[in-house]
């Protein structure tokens, strides 16, 4: 789903809620499109049907009913490195973690991720904006398991820009050299000793 969509969701649970509370009557209330996708049953349901009645929305609320897939999934996966951290007070999962072999990689996607909006937040204008980012909830969740505690990206992103800086500026001097030289910046590829 797209944060619009789930924006959108949000906002009609709300006003769901209101109704409900208010106790006005409300025979149907369009929900906004889903786009996740569960089993055909739940696809019918929220693709063909154009209404929901509240009392279907109220009935698949009652059985815990997942509106946002990707994020349940997220949670599950949050869930078993919360208590890999609770059992051995870190986040830093081996390799060949036998619990759940899928998890070492999901903890470095998520700090990849991390390390990517650390990036674009310091150089907005180079980064893809497409590319995944951690919401404020989630990075807030892993703050509470000290998942970024060794990991400073920040200062690691600094450092090397820092150095990449450096680098740029040293072929900078060196063409600067080259054109009082020679009065031109058309180096060959080889120069001249």
């Amino acid at each position: 789903t797209t944060k619009n969509q789930r924006n959108e969701y949000k906002k009609y649970v709300v006003l769901q809620r209101q109704q409900q509370a208010n106790e006005t009557s409300v025979s149907s209330i369009s929900p906004p499109p889903r786009t996740n996708r569960t089993t055909a049953q739940v696809q019918k349901q929220t693709t063909i049907t154009t209404t929901m009645t509240l009392e279907k929305i109220h009935a698949l609320e009652e059985l815990n009913f997942c509106w946002d897939v990707h994020e349940m999934k997220w949670m599950e996966k949050y869930e078993k490195l919360r208590l890999y951290y609770q059992q051995y007070n870190h986040t830093r999962i081996p390799k060949n973690f036998e619990d759940d072999p899928t998890l070492p990689h999901w903890v470095f996607k998520q700090r990849q991720i991390y390390k990517q909006s650390m990036i674009k937040t310091e150089n907005a204008s180079t980064v893809n904006t497409k590319k995944q980012q951690l919401s404020p909830k989630r990075i807030e969740l892993l703050n509470d398991i000290h998942f970024f505690e060794n990991h400073n990206y920040k200062e690691n992103v600094y450092n090397t820009r820092k150095k990449k800086d450096a680098s740029w500026m040293k072929r900078f001097e060196e063409l600067e050299e080259f054109h009082r030289t020679y009065g031109h910046c058309c180096v060959p590829k080889k120069t001249h000793p």
